[in-house]
This record gives C-alpha cells, structure tokens and sequence, in this order.
C-alpha cells in the first residue's frame, strides 16, 4: 500500500494538527473583522470502484493524482476499487464532504483516472479519529 507524502495547503498530518490546535479563519461576509469562525479538521476515506482495470495503470494514475494534489496519506487499489485516506479541513462535515465528492472527477482527465464511482465515504472530525485509535473497540457479547 503506497504512503503519499503530505503537501497540500489546506492538510495535515496528525502530528501537525495536533500542534496546530484549532484554526481560526476571517469570516469575510462580516468584513473579516469581527466574527471569526473555527475550522476544523476532518479524516476523510472516500473509496471508489468500477470496471476492471490493469493494475498497473491503477497505479501509475494514482501517482499522477498524489502529484497534482499530493495531499493523500494513504492508497489502497485494487484492479476494481481505490480507498483514499487524507486530512482536510472545513468549517462543517459538508463543506469536507462535497470536496471529497469532487476529488476523483476533477481529476479524472489529468491524472487519468478510471471511471469509477463513489461507493463510500467516512468523515470523522479529529477527536473522534484520535479517540478511536487510543479507545479498544466494545466487545459485542452474545448471550
């Protein structure tokens, strides 16, 4: 599974966040000046599948892809799907979301993707995502 390096202006890994804290953001329709808004940050895994695809050309597309938004902390492909895993920041889930909704068809054509459609998509905010992974999953017992 190939690890992309971060880069993008508006990403960061978990280290960085959490030294970052919240950011805070100008809310230009009050003139920048007196209301601020706080954004947060999201982990996002969005996962596409289609048609059947060399996986080498799987591949070589997502390489292109990691270098016109090299953003991506991880990949995972197969010859029919990808899950894509990156940190992005947004005001509210839907903001992240409708971003992450274009990401694959905006770069399509440039990165020569295939054309696969999204089939899933996770959102966590930050402290949901750090507290799953210091947290143990519950224990469903059957009784």
């Amino acid at each position: 599974m190939p690890i992309w390096p971060f880069g993008h202006a508006r990403s960061h890994d978990s280290d960085t966040l959490a030294r970052m804290g919240s950011v805070l953001s100008p809310d230009p329709s009050h003139g920048g000046t007196d209301v601020i808004k706080r954004v947060r940050h999201w982990y996002v895994t969005l996962t596409l599948a289609g048609a059947p695809v060399e996986p080498l050309l799987v591949r070589r597309a997502l390489t292109r892809l990691a270098e016109e938004r090299p953003f991506l902390d991880s990949v995972r492909s197969t010859s029919t799907s990808v899950e894509l895993r990156f940190w992005d920041q947004g005001e509210s889930l839907i903001d992240v979301a409708s971003l992450a909704l274009r990401l694959w068809n905006e770069h399509k054509t440039s990165a020569g993707l295939p054309s696969w459609e999204v089939v899933g998509l996770e959102i966590v905010e930050k402290d949901l995502r750090q507290s799953r992974q210091t947290i143990p999953p519950a224990r469903l017992s059957q009784e």
